[in-house]
């Protein structure tokens, strides 16, 4: 072997180092999201700085290793034809072609892309701080092959534009709902950062409480009947109204209320007037993540929501939107009337205004969620209030009205 071949050996050897290496870091860097690298940066972690740099260009990176990696490969390809036709002659051609293909298939590409996935942070941090300078050298070059490539896809009708942000959402949800799947029973982080998700879409008249079945005080009413909701009520604050919801005089703090020493069944509803507050009111589309956030900054526990006129449809409190997160909250107060009786493990009774999102939550059921209560789903697909025993399908669940008032629906029989 004369020391010629030889040196051309060991350069074919190192290109296809130089190849492997280029080939895994692409796979690491590409691989690592800019999530988990802002992580590694926040943990003071070296080099991981880098990464976050390289992120920001992805583009003329990407650009800049393919051209690399293609150099290494195709000059350790050139330099193995080369002593194969000096050998073989015309065979050396096809001889080297092969030959090459399976070296860099499997020395190159696919071991070095395996161990790159499999360690991405680990790869990453090695040659994060080389590829950041390497890309900023060559970015001339990258520029005037990423104009070209770009004028080419433009002219196949494609959009080049791409929003960072909405990628990392997506790749937070998508991350959020795998997690959701693979979590074992009873561990519930990732189903509550799964409804945090899904609050940033609902409007606050997804979940309120309707004016019909808003508990109230009427002044209009006789103090003793007042007098008997307020002692049996579980709830601290009861809005007071004067005949209808459009008069509405405020809302009280049964808390507050008795305090009051006057405050016994000798009373009169001019003492429950004058304990009144103004309440929060909210427009109906308003987002129930931004209503979240108001409660807590106005230190606010409950709001009453209006349509466009000024009328009032229903209520929220801060436990409703919660709930949405984390599930129903009961203490020694509450009574669950959504779930009036689990008949067995196909067939459930419940409220005419029992939450949808509750029940396909609770039975991981997929009933549509546009339609905020059970009889508002029944509303929609009988086209009228149906008697008591009609049975109403969707898909393949069965509706069956128990019992019903002249105008509501109050108890449904499910069958899943």
């Amino acid at each position: 072997m004369t020391l010629l071949i030889f040196i051309k050996l060991i350069a074919i050897i190192i290109l296809l180092i130089l190849s492997a290496i280029s080939s895994g870091s692409e796979t690491a860097l590409t691989a690592v999201s800019k999530l988990q690298a802002h992580r590694q940066n926040e943990k003071g972690i070296k080099n991981s700085g880098y990464i976050l740099r390289i992120k920001e260009l992805k583009d003329e990176f990407i650009t800049g290793i393919l051209l690399a990696n293609n150099l290494f490969n195709i000059l350790a390809t050139a330099l193995m034809t080369e002593l194969l036709v000096s050998e073989f002659g015309g065979l050396g051609v096809t001889v080297a072609t092969i030959f090459m293909t399976v070296l860099i298939v499997i020395f190159s590409e696919v071991t070095p892309k395996i161990f790159a996935i499999n360690r991405p942070i680990l790869y990453a941090l090695k040659v994060a701080k080389f590829f950041f300078f390497y890309t900023k050298l060559i970015n001339p070059l990258v520029k005037l092959i990423n104009s070209i490539s770009g004028k080419i896809i433009r002219l196949m009708g494609l959009n080049l534009n791409t929003d960072q942000s909405k990628t990392i959402k997506e790749e937070f949800e998508g991350a959020v709902q795998l997690q959701r799947q693979l979590s074992k029973k009873g561990e519930y982080e990732a189903e509550y950062m799964s409804n945090l998700l899904e609050l940033k879409k609902l409007k606050v008249d997804e979940l309120m409480t309707h004016r019909n079945e808003i508990l109230f005080i009427d002044l209009e009413d006789t103090f003793k009947s007042n007098y008997k909701i307020i002692n049996d009520s579980s709830y601290t604050r009861i809005p007071v109204i004067k005949g209808n919801f459009n008069n509405l005089v405020g809302i009280i703090d049964i808390r507050d209320l008795l305090k009051e020493e006057e405050f016994n069944e000798d009373g009169n509803n001019i003492l429950i007037e004058k304990n009144t507050f103004q309440p929060v009111f909210i427009p109906q589309n308003k987002l129930a993540m931004k209503q979240l956030i108001d409660f807590k900054s106005l230190r606010e526990h409950i709001a009453l929501i209006v349509d466009e006129y000024g009328e009032i449809q229903g209520l929220i409190t801060l436990e409703d939107i919660i709930e949405e997160i984390i599930g129903e909250i009961f203490d020694e107060t509450d009574t669950d009337e959504s779930y009036l009786e689990k008949i067995d493990d196909q067939n459930y009774l419940f409220n005419g205004n029992a939450s949808i999102r509750e029940i396909n939550r609770s039975l991981n059921i997929d009933l549509p969620d546009k339609f905020v209560t059970l009889s508002g789903l029944i509303h929609e697909l009988a086209k009228e209030i149906p008697k008591v025993g009609k049975i109403i399908y969707y898909k393949d669940f069965k509706l069956q009205i128990i019992s019903r008032s002249i105008n509501k629906i109050n108890k449904v029989k499910l069958s899943i």
